[in-house]
Order: structure tokens, then sequence, then C-alpha cells
């Protein structure tokens, strides 16, 4: 018997082997079409040589007599390779046949297309390696498992476009899936399953590892977890979740016994929210830009934790992050408002310290409780709520709020208590440093009704530096203001209590009155209305005082009456030490 024949009955002998394993029922799987097999043990050939291919139950449609669109592909053993120019078109891709046998798919270049399904280790430890060129399945599963064989698919992308025309599985029903994504494109369609599922059918066990430049397109909800224990990994790279949320841990039974978990170090996610039913988000790095952090599951636990890392504001929102935990640990948090406004009603915990950017507003109407500091570093922050750690105002920011700020604060930028009017309470020190400034709202004619004018209560001491200064602000009508200069209340001198410092007052002589023009609710001058009328500042003890004379005369009794000493002085004439 020569070479050729000895061959062909070594193959022959090989099929007859190969064929009685298809008893073994594969799921999801139809033999009702001829398919064939790959075998290229230790070795590297290109898809279209069809002497590595065996056929089962007749002839494979492809070009060349390798499977074509009817036909399923299955890599038995060894690898396959599509390379520029290569045009693979196969029913499905399936690698994977028993534990022992080892397949990689390998592309390059070129462009492969499944018409259903792509399988990725269903059994047996499966590697799809994919570095240009152009990939597109119905489905993608990435660990499976064969009739109890148990498998473990790898799917790494390093350059290249990879599209799933519909749903993306990782680790299904107890197998282990994960996917390396380093470079290049991954577009997951979606469908009633959503995008990506990372052990979610199932109780398997999938990973999903974003890095470097790698992209990710996700029409649909990503679940991470929740059925089975699913990991979404991202250093690098940009993930954009078109609609649906990255779901982490998915509860949609209360009974699945998985969970999610996402490490974000690096990388920008670009999503419409984030939804924490029964998993972890852990924002260590990297920019999360997202309509919002959602808990949409009350009978599960989902934690968000800051440890570096920003969490970015696509539109307006009244409650940006409502996990059952919002823990800033030592690394910070930063939140960036960009120009929209936010409210955050949820208490966040931890050691960590706060940034505020953005020129947007941040509203903090929780009891937050972490021991570091606040930095406003844009845009405008609204305590309504309290603070353990401090604050610090950077010029150009504004601090506002009826809240109390517990740690020693320092405001380089514009502080306005209340919410137009009211009252802030700082249970620490307060240090106002030079170009700082401090506004005093009056809306009413009333020196008695606290509801309408400012207060800021400093528990501790007051430093004022050198060109600190304070506006005074009376209001419009469309506002709520009804302060009138022809109202009979200016007729006689009075006085406010703007700063009640329990502790000591030093630099008061650096404040001054940063106006001079005072128009009421209606737009009328206090100086066309009553001229050689003032207001003032004062120091009484160690408060600081707002005053006002109708007349000079009138003005020296009433500041006589305090025994206080008056250092700034405004009203008809431009602000001057007094």
């Amino acid at each position: 018997m020569n070479m050729k024949s000895n061959r062909a009955v070594q193959l022959t002998l090989r099929k007859l082997a190969l064929a009685t394993l298809l008893g073994i029922a594969f799921p999801g799987i139809s033999f009702s079409a001829p398919f064939g097999l790959w075998i290229n043990a230790n070795s590297t050939n290109s898809y279209s040589e069809a002497s590595k291919w065996i056929a089962v139950d007749g002839a494979l449609t492809g070009p060349g007599g390798i499977p074509g669109s009817g036909n399923d592909a299955y890599i038995f053993e060894g690898t396959l390779q599509v390379a520029n120019g290569g045009n693979f078109n196969p029913q499905q891709l399936i690698m994977g046949w028993e534990n022992v046998h080892v397949g990689e798919f390998l592309q390059t270049g070129g462009t492969t297309r499944s018409e259903f399904w792509t399988k990725v280790g269903i059994a047996g430890n499966q590697v799809f390696n994919m570095s240009g060129g152009n990939y597109s399945a119905a489905d993608l599963a990435v660990g499976w498992i064969n009739g109890g064989r148990i498998g473990t698919g790898a799917v790494n992308l390093s350059g290249g476009t990879f599209e799933s025309r519909a749903a993306t599985f990782i680790g299904l029903e107890g197998a282990t899936g994960t996917v390396n994504i380093s470079g290049g494109t991954f577009n997951s369609g979606g469908n009633s399953w959503g995008s990506f599922r990372i052990a979610d059918y199932g109780t398997g066990t999938g990973t999903l590892n974003l890095s470097g430049t790698g992209v990710v397109n996700a029409a649909q909800y990503t679940a991470v977890g929740g059925w089975g224990n699913g990991t979404l990994n991202i250093t690098g790279g940009t993930w954009n979740q078109a609609t649906g949320g990255i779901v982490v841990g998915d509860a949609a039974d209360l009974n699945w016994t998985g969970s999610g978990l996402v490490n974000q170090s690096g990388g920008t996610v670009n999503a419409d929210y984030i939804l924490l039913q029964k998993g972890t988000y852990n924002l260590n790095g990297g920019v999360v830009a997202a309509f919002g952090v959602a808990d949409t599951k009350a009978e599960t636990t989902g934690v968000f934790n800051f440890n570096g890392g920003t969490l970015r504001a696509r539109d307006n929102n009244a409650d940006f992050i409502t996990a059952d935990t919002v823990e800033i640990k030592s690394g910070g948090a930063t939140i960036d408002t960009t120009d929209k406004e936010l409210r955050v009603t949820k208490g966040m915990v931890g050691a960590g310290s706060l940034t505020k950017t953005g020129s947007g507003v941040l509203k903090l109407d929780g009891a937050n409780t972490f021991a570091g500091n606040t930095a406003v570093n844009q845009g405008t922050l609204t305590v309504n709520g309290s603070l353990a750690g401090g604050v610090s105002v950077a010029s150009g920011s504004l601090l506002k709020g009826s809240g109390t700020i517990g740690g020693a604060s320092t405001v380089n930028g514009t502080l306005a208590a209340g919410n137009s009017p009211g009252q802030i309470t700082f249970s620490s020190n307060l240090s106002l440093g030079t170009g700082s400034n401090l506004v005093w709202e009056l809306f009413g004619n009333t020196s008695t009704d606290t509801a309408q004018f400012d207060r800021i209560s400093v528990g501790g001491n007051l430093l004022a530096a050198s060109g600190a200064g304070i506006t005074l602000d009376f209001g419009t009508t469309a506002g709520g203001s009804t302060v009138d200069w022809a109202n009979t209340f200016w007729d006689t001198a009075q006085s406010w209590t703007f700063l009640a410092v329990a502790g000591s007052t030093t630099g008061s002589s650096n404040l001054s009155l940063l106006n001079s023009t005072f128009l009421d609710a209606s737009g009328n001058s206090l100086a066309a209305a009553r001229a050689g009328a003032s207001f003032s500042l004062a120091q009484s003890g160690n408060n600081i005082m707002v005053s006002y004379v109708p007349e000079p005369s009138s003005g020296s009794l009433l500041l006589a009456g305090l025994a206080a000493l008056v250092f700034a002085r405004a009203g008809s004439r431009r602000s001057s030490p007094f």
C-alpha cells in the first residue's frame, strides 16, 4: 500500500471514529446538514486548505471543498488562520470537541462571517485570536458545555473589528469564558438578551478585560454577573454603552446565586446608566460618563466605590447616585458636573476626599460622613445636607446652601449662605482668602425675620485675609424679594448679624464692601431714593454685622449703641474704611 492510499485509510478510520462522537448532544447544534472538521494538529494553516477539512454527512459547499454558508465548521485541533485576502463564511464556527483537544482560530486580516453562532470553547481549552481584518458572528458564546464536558474559551482581540450582530455570552452554564480586548473594535448589536451577558446565563464564570486602545460598542444592555459570577475589568480603552445600562449583578431572579464586579482603573466608559443590583463597581481610575448611577433592585445590595477616577455627568439629574452604599476610599473621588445640575441625596462614607469639577452645580443633600475634605475647583457646590470634613473653594467657584460643614474651611471664591436667602453653618474654622467674596442677601424689609436674610454661623475662628470682601444683594421681585427703599422700615437705622463667630475673629478690618450701588427688588437705587443713606460693616464682639443708616446722624447713634467698630461703609459715596 502506497503512502497516499495509507493516508486515505487513516483519514477514513479517523472520520469513522469522529463520527461516532456525534451521538453526544451539542447544545443548540443541529447536524442536519454536512459539516467540516478542521484537523491540523500542532500546525497553522489557512482555512482555505481543503486537505485539513474532513467532511461529515455530505459535501462541503465552500470554495474548493471547505465549509460554506450552509456548513458548520468545527475546529477539532490545531490552528486555523484567516489572513489578508481571506473570505471565510461558514454557517457556524464551533471550537471544542473533547476536553483533550486544543484548537485555535487566528485572524490577522481578511473577512470571516458566521451565519449563526460562533462558539469558542464548548469543550476543552479553545482560543480565538484576532489582530486584524473583520469578523462578524450572529451570536458569540465564549465558554460553554458539551454533553457534560465543561469548556473554557478565550477571545483575544488586539486589532481589527469583531462584530456580534446579536448577543455576546461569556461563561455559560458552568463553563468559563474570557474576552480580552487590548486593541481594535468590538461591536455587539444586542437583542432581548442584551449586548453582553458576562456570566449571566447559568452559573458560569465570565470575565471581560478591556485595556490599551480597545473600543467596545454595546448597543443594548450589558449584564455583568448575577446568574453566575461575572467580572468586567477596565484598565484602558473606551466602552460605549448606547442604551440599557451596565447592569452590575443582574437580579432578575432573586434565586440566582452569582454577583457582578466591575473594576475600572483607567480608560473611559460612556454609558447611559450604571445600574447596581447585586454587585460592586470600583472606580479606581479613568472616567465614567453617565446620566447617573442607579440602584434598581431594592431586595439586593449594590455598591459604588470611589478610589480615584472621575464620575462625569452627561445630563441634569435630580438623584445622580443612588447606590445602597457610596464609599469614597483613600484614593478619593472626582465628580465632574460638566455644565449640568446634579443632586446627590445619598450620604457618602469613607476615608477619602471629594473633588468637584465642571462649571455646573453639585448639590449634596445627604449626611456625608467621608472623612476627607471637599475641594470645589470649578462651578457651584450647594451643601443642604452635611459634610464631616471641610471645604476649599477655589477662585471663581461658589459654595452655597443651608447645610453644615464640619471641618476647617477656606474660601478663595464666593460664599453665599442659604438658598436665597438662608443660613450655612461651619462647625470649625473659616478662612477667607484674598479676593474672596461673601454674598449677603436680604429679601424683606426686616431685621428680625431671620428667614429673610443670610447668616453664616462659624463654630470656630474666623480669619479674613487682605482683599476679602462682602457683596450686598437685595434680590428682585421675580426672585421673591420685597425690599423697597420707600418702605418706612428704611426710615430708621438697622443692623443684621451676618457672621456669627463662636471663636475669635482676626482680620475684620480687611473686609470691605465690594459694591456701592444698592438696588431694591424693583430696581430702584438707594442713592436716588434716600440721599445720604448708607450701608457699612461693623464688628460687634466676634460677630460681623451689616449696618444701615438713613443719614449720617442716625448712623452715629446706632453705632454708639452697638459699641462696635465700623470698618467699611458704602452708600451714595464709594466704599471706604470708616
